[in-house]
């Protein structure tokens, strides 16, 4: 029973794709199987292989994955996969119609743009709906909505979060890419809004860390981390966190935590819109729109002061996505064997 995973990371693929790849690949090795991953360059390997798993490189280029075929074509005949998990924004239909004429195509999606003839087509989001694709394809499966969210195990069946009648602990996060200066525009609209005690989470960039912290120097209560190995436990002691609409939704969602959302790009447009829809938090707008966070956040983080309002929000997210995600779609892939 093997797994092959085509994943890129790269200055400019953030590390979302590969991660929660990794997540699948931790949960399928669980149930007795083999993974490998491909990538078009070398940009994933370190973080690959540091899990434990060996990152086959095609030297292709990563927006061409039609190019790659022959080489991909190769390595699938002597790697001899049984199912090939695809996540990248540049399959096309074609792509994956022609490569799962060699091996069976699972397909992560999340833009409901297209409905290739593949084995299945993966999509976690809280949007997902499987009638936007179109007519079925006969031999397709679908696995649609946040009940497959690949979060990492430490996300599992997280203890409900305190919900703490006067909040002061605020959280402000990006995720993998850091545009449109956001961490440094949340900051100063949580130091005008009075938070005493928050942290910013900065990810794998010292430079940014120096310059936030050369640029709100003196504000006591506020802290700018780099790499934070338990998540979970800085979720636990966080009363509102502040976050790009991306994947952070669903751990956030995952350890019960309230939280105000924002878009850095179209792609996560969607996902705002549904987390907001369905009342499990509000959004402060795209963070591409000069003003337009800072105009609307401040309102929002004082709606969100209110505890019954946050203890609401904080069991419907964590009923929504319980963390196991990753172990049920490991166990469909098993089924499609």
């Amino acid at each position: 029973m093997k797994l092959l995973i085509r994943a890129d990371k790269n200055e400019i693929v953030a590390s979302g794709h590969v991660q929660r790849c990794l997540s699948v690949a931790d949960a399928f090795r669980a149930l007795g199987g083999e993974v490998c991953f491909v990538s078009a360059d070398r940009g994933a390997v370190d973080t690959v292989t540091g899990r434990g798993y060996e990152c086959i490189v095609l030297d292709t280029d990563w927006q061409d994955l039609e190019g790659e075929i022959p080489s991909l074509t190769a390595v699938l005949q002597d790697c001899q996969p049984d199912l090939l998990l695809v996540d990248s924004y540049r399959a096309t239909a074609r792509y994956l119609e022609q490569v799962n004429a060699l091996v069976p195509v699972v397909w992560m999606d999340d833009l409901m743009e297209m409905t290739p003839r593949v084995r299945a087509i993966v999509n976690y989001e809280i949007y997902a709906d499987k009638n936007a694709y179109g007519a079925a394809n006969p031999g397709t499966a679908f696995l649609p909505g946040p009940s497959y969210a690949p979060l990492r195990k430490a996300f599992e069946n997280l203890p409900a979060p305190e919900i703490r009648a006067f909040p002061d602990r605020l959280l402000l996060m990006c995720g993998g890419s850091m545009p449109y200066d956001i961490l440094g525009r949340l900051t100063t609209v949580a130091l005008s809004e009075g938070w005493q005690d928050i942290t910013v989470l900065c990810g794998n960039h010292p430079d940014l860390k120096a310059d936030l912290e050369r640029r709100f120097a003196g504000h006591e209560g506020l802290r700018f981390l780099d790499f934070v190995e338990d998540m979970p436990a800085l979720y636990a002691r966080t009363d509102l966190a502040v976050s790009a609409a991306g994947s952070t939704l669903y751990e956030l969602a995952a350890a019960g935590v309230p939280a105000v959302c924002y878009t850095l790009a179209d792609n996560q447009l969607q996902n705002a819109a549904a987390f907001e829809g369905h009342d499990l938090m509000d959004c402060a707008g795209s963070a591409a729109i000069p003003g337009e966070v800072e105009d609307r956040l401040p309102a929002l983080l004082k709606k969100n002061t209110d505890p019954d309002l946050r203890a609401r929000r904080s069991k419907a997210l964590r009923e929504t996505i319980d963390g196991r995600g990753a172990e049920r779609l490991a166990r469909a892939l098993r089924d499609l064997i």
